[in-house]
């Protein structure tokens, strides 16, 4: 399956959690898995299924199987994919991280169990969210950059655009908020991580801190959703949120939602 995810990261330039939820909704075929990121970009210019009497080995239960294109046509019409499949991270495969920026996509498949397991054990501690207790580790440094200046400044500068936030970075050092300890000589630097800017930004970044990886099932989404909505505290966040607003309409001379809390 690493093979797999490899080739398909490799073809497409997709985000290794995109890759590996296409390619397990899909059951680990690679042609029908870059037909359907194909069709989600909107590229009418990928692989056609009619162009080679015979597509590439499909992983499904472990076990190799060569199929034709009608065979493959037929599956890939009727099969139904699989909603959300937890995997527990005690099944086979590696549980030691692979380091080095070139070995990357050899940790996929130990996150996405690291990420299965904690919204298991998340769903199955019910309603009581203050008492869920998590076997995941929470290290005090999820990521350790390696030496950047050992590589080409081309090579560093693309490296720090994609992992960066520089933008944040600039404002939190300007303001003496960030790193004015490794100028001092006390500790060393830390870097502001770029995240997916897809809504969920501030949530992905408390997942990266904590454990190292994306909200990707949105885990912590619905946590923080069911804190704010169903909970003992909703009406003190409302009411928080409404005497926020009301300093904010004050300030701006508008008076309309100043009502008593």
């Amino acid at each position: 399956m690493d093979i797999i995810l490899s080739e398909f990261i490799t073809r497409t330039s997709a985000d290794p959690g995109l890759a590996r939820d296409l390619l397990e909704g899909h059951e680990w075929d690679l042609q029908s898995a870059l037909s359907a990121f194909y069709m989600l970009k909107g590229i009418t210019t990928g692989p056609k299924l009619k162009e080679a009497t015979s597509l590439p080995i499909k992983l499904s239960g472990g076990h190799k199987q060569r199929l034709d294109v009608d065979t493959y046509a037929s599956t890939s019409k009727c099969c139904p994919h699989p909603k959300d499949p937890v995997v527990d991270l005690d099944d086979t495969g590696s549980k030691r991280l692979s380091r080095g920026i070139s070995r990357a996509t050899d940790n996929v498949n130990l996150v996405s169990r690291a990420r299965s397991k904690f919204a298991k054990e998340f769903v199955s501690s019910g309603c009581d969210k203050s008492q869920i207790v998590t076997g995941l580790e929470t290290p005090v440094y999820t990521f350790s950059l390696p030496d950047l200046s050992i590589y080409p400044s081309d090579f560093r500068e693309f490296l720090e655009k994609d992992l960066i936030e520089t933008s944040t970075l600039v404002s939190l050092e300007n303001a003496g908020r960030l790193n004015w300890w490794a100028e001092k000589g006390t500790c060393q630097r830390l870097w502001p991580l770029a995240t997916t800017g897809d809504g969920n930004c501030l949530l992905h970044a408390a997942s990266l801190g904590m454990w190292g990886f994306h909200d990707r099932l949105l885990t912590l989404r619905k946590a923080l959703h069911s804190l704010l909505a169903n909970s003992t505290f909703t009406e003190a966040f409302y009411r928080r949120w409404r005497w926020q607003v009301s300093l904010q309409n004050k300030e701006v001379g508008d008076s309309r939602f100043s009502t008593a809390l």
